[in-house]
């Protein structure tokens, strides 16, 4: 039996520690705030925000994301300088990774926060309906709504080396074992610590933080017990006995 508490709200958070980028081909450090910037038109209809990280790029899509990284030789190609081709591989390497929440609304609602102080035009081609002017760049993009009463936030706020750290935030009511977690793209392990490496062939790996997660009972936050589970490449989170429902 479950007992209700309806000024309660359980919050259960998994830490992604960054999404840890650990590519080995690249030595570009980013320390700053990662900016997402909205999709006003200016890209495919599928995306809803775009992060650029160092060697890589993030779209936020309706229910998930995609992550494609480059490989050996794009730094020299992006760079335009004295480029003459000797130092870029015959074949050029990349890598995308996909994850799909299952089940998953595709109409939450998205939302934007911490602005980052600054605005970004985006001019590309000569189709002025694709140009867009004034997007203010967030840190932070939050899914609400993506189970009932599951909500997720993306935060990329400066904090090391080509870091994002996703919350999972579950409020009273809201079941948290219906966050179910498709990956394509990627073969992954699951560590004696608890953490996932996510292999994406030549371009490096990436790395997920074992899970932490707590519950505001009282305005005290107490930590549950909590591990990934992993199953046909599907993720999940398994809560142990310290774990209280609240309706």
């Amino acid at each position: 039996m479950f007992v209700a508490f309806p000024n309660r709200i359980m919050k259960f958070v998994l830490i992604f520690m960054g999404a840890s980028f650990l590519y080995s081909n690249f030595t570009e450090a980013q320390t700053h705030d990662i900016s997402f910037l909205p999709n006003h038109g200016q890209w495919d209809s599928f995306v809803q925000y775009r992060a650029d990280l160092a060697g890589s790029v993030l779209w936020m899509e309706e229910a998930g994301w995609t992550a494609w990284v480059a490989g050996e030789g794009y730094d020299e190609i992006w760079a335009h300088e004295d480029f003459d081709g000797n130092s870029v591989p015959e074949i050029l390497e990349s890598h995308a990774w996909k994850t799909t929440f299952i089940n998953a609304n595709p109409y939450s609602i998205k939302i934007g926060s911490n602005e980052l102080g600054y605005k970004v035009n985006y001019f590309r081609g000569s189709n002025q309906s694709k140009w867009v002017e004034g997007m203010e760049p967030v840190s932070t993009v939050i899914y609400d709504g993506v189970w009932p009463k599951v909500n997720l936030r993306m935060d990329g706020s400066g904090r090391g080396s080509q870091r994002l750290k996703y919350d999972w935030v579950v409020k009273a009511g809201g079941d948290p074992s219906n966050i179910l977690i498709r990956h394509e793209g990627t073969t992954i392990k699951l560590l004696d610590d608890g953490s996932l490496v996510h292999n994406l062939g030549a371009t490096g790996e990436i790395i997920e933080g074992a899970p932490y997660a707590f519950q505001l009972i009282d305005s005290k936050l107490v930590e549950v017990s909590c591990s990934y589970k992993l199953k046909l490449k599907i993720l999940s989170t398994s809560f142990f006995n310290n774990f209280i429902m609240f309706q």
